[in-house]
């Protein structure tokens, strides 16, 4: 019987000969100092001159499918908890959601919801799951239809900052994380049936106009 140590050693020399063989049937291998910043990128308006173009990018939600155990681990976060948070959370009961209603009234104004939709989406469009796919957009199109002509989306009352701290002013920081779900599933999309380009682009100017 091999000794505790022994058995380490066999099994390093055994991942080291997996690995090697692994790197030998590779077709090349490339090493760079830093990523290209030659190109644009094409995804999303990024830095323009003078600026750099940045080294690293965002890609688009889809672009990287999960296979294997990872996409295992999120299907059981998908069938588990998470995925039917819908179903337990007091937050995202229908009924009444400011973040559902055009006019933007009714109680749960705060984060609870944009935070849950962002990784919510996310799962859904990397998972390729319709059903998953559907309760995210029935949140995104609410938030889209309760846009004023000023830009301003979601819960009113976080127009008054309502919360304890309150100063009497805008509370953006609930739109931050819901802007958030808005690229992504704009991302997923690449702009089909999202509201049009000046449209969208009000959305974030009446946005940040409160923050002055």
């Amino acid at each position: 019987m091999i000794s505790k140590r022994e058995f380490v050693i066999i099994w390093c020399m055994t991942l080291c000969i997996l690995i090697t063989s692994g790197l030998a049937t590779a077709e090349t291998i490339d090493t760079i100092t830093r990523p290209d910043t030659g190109r644009k990128n094409r995804f999303y308006v990024g830095n323009r001159e003078p600026l750099f173009q940045s080294p690293l990018i965002k890609l688009p939600i889809g672009s990287i499918k999960p296979q294997g155990w990872l996409r295992k681990q999120l299907e059981l976060e998908a069938d588990g908890f998470f995925g039917h948070l819908p179903e337990l959370s007091r937050f995202l009961i229908k009924e009444g959601n400011p973040w559902l209603s055009p006019e933007g009234k009714g109680e749960k104004f705060w984060e609870e919801v944009p935070y849950w939709l962002k990784g919510y989406g996310d799962l859904a469009y990397v998972l390729g799951d319709q059903k998953m796919i559907d309760e995210a957009k029935e949140w995104i199109n609410g938030v889209i239809a309760s846009q004023r002509e000023d830009g301003w989306f979601g819960p009113r009352a976080n127009l008054a900052s309502p919360r304890v701290h309150s100063t009497g002013k805008p509370d953006l920081w609930p739109n931050m994380p819901m802007l958030n779900a808005l690229q992504a599933y704009y991302s997923k999309q690449k702009g089909a049936g999202f509201p049009a380009g000046k449209q969208m682009n009000w959305i974030w100017l009446g946005f940040f106009q409160k923050a002055r």
